[in-house]
C-alpha cells in the first residue's frame, strides 16, 4: 500500500496477526483448543516473518535508490523507473500474504531493483562528480581580464582581450568536450540497461540524455560570461 499524503511504499502487514500467534501459542502451552483458522496462521510463522523482513528491507532500499535521483534527473531513468514500478504493482492489488508466488515477487522485486540501483548509482556520479565538476569551472571561467595595476590605451584593451579571451575559449572548448564525452557516456550506459530493462524501449530519451547535459553546458557558459563581464 501507499501513504496517502507522501505516496511512499508501505508494507501492509497488521501487526495483530503476529498478536495472533503468541496467542495461539499460549493456548497450545495450556491445552487449550486452538481455532482452525490460527492453526494455519501459526504454521505460517516462519514464512511470514521472512516476508515481511524481505519486503521491509526492499522497499527501504528502492526508497533510499529514489531518494539519490534528482528531480532533474528523473525525467531521464523514467523508462527504467516505469519498469521498477511495473514490478511493484502487483503487491499492491494481486499479492497477498498466503498468495503461493510470493517468492518470485520478491526475486523479480530484488532483481530488478540492483539493477535500477547500479544505474543510478552510475548517472549520479557521471552528473555530480564528472559533468557538474566541468560545469562549475565552466560558470566561474572569465571571459574579461581586467588588471588593477595597470592602464590600457583602447588598442591596448582590445588586443589583450583578443588574446585572454582566445586562450579562455580553448580551455571552454576542452570542458565543453569532457562534458559532452560524458554525457555520450551516459547514453551508453543507459542504453546497454534499456536493452535490459525497458522492454525494447530502445534509444527512447537518449538523444533527451546527452542534449540536457549539453543544455547543462550552454546554460553554464552563459553564466560564466555574464558573471565575468560584471567582475
Amino acid at each position: 500500500m501507499q501513504h496517502p499524503d507522501t505516496g511512499k511504499i508501505l508494507v501492509n502487514f497488521d501487526k495483530e496477526i503476529m498478536q495472533l500467534v503468541r496467542e495461539a501459542k499460549y493456548m497450545q502451552r495450556f491445552n487449550i483448543a486452538v481455532p482452525e483458522s490460527a492453526q494455519m496462521v501459526l504454521l505460517q510463522e516462519e514464512k511470514f516473518k521472512f516476508y515481511h523482513n524481505q519486503l521491509t528491507h526492499l522497499v527501504r532500499e528502492y526508497e533510499h535508490v529514489l531518494g539519490r535521483v534528482a528531480p532533474t534527473i528523473k525525467p531521464l531513468l523514467r523508462p527504467h523507473l516505469d519498469d521498477m514500478e511495473r514490478k511493484i504493482a502487483p503487491g499492491f492489488a494481486v499479492l497477498t500474504w498466503t498468495s503461493l508466488n510470493i517468492d518470485g515477487y520478491l526475486h523479480r522485486f530484488k532483481q530488478g531493483l540492483a539493477r535500477l540501483e547500479e544505474l543510478v548509482r552510475k548517472v549520479v556520479d557521471l552528473t555530480e562528480n564528472r559533468v557538474d565538476s566541468n560545469l562549475g569551472a565552466i560558470s566561474s571561467t572569465l571571459l574579461v581580464e581586467l588588471p588593477t595595476d595597470r592602464s590600457f590605451t583602447y588598442e591596448e584593451f582590445v588586443s589583450t582581450q583578443n588574446r585572454f579571451q582566445k586562450k579562455q575559449a580553448e580551455l571552454l572548448a576542452i570542458r565543453n568536450e569532457e562534458v559532452r564525452g560524458e554525457a555520450w557516456g551516459g547514453v551508453r550506459k543507459r542504453r546497454g540497461a534499456g536493452r535490459r530493462d525497458c522492454h525494447g524501449a530502445g534509444w527512447c530519451g537518449y538523444g533527451q540524455c546527452a542534449n540536457y547535459f549539453m543544455r547543462k553546458v550552454v546554460l553554464a557558459t552563459e553564466r560564466g560570461r555574464g558573471a565575468s563581464v560584471a567582475c
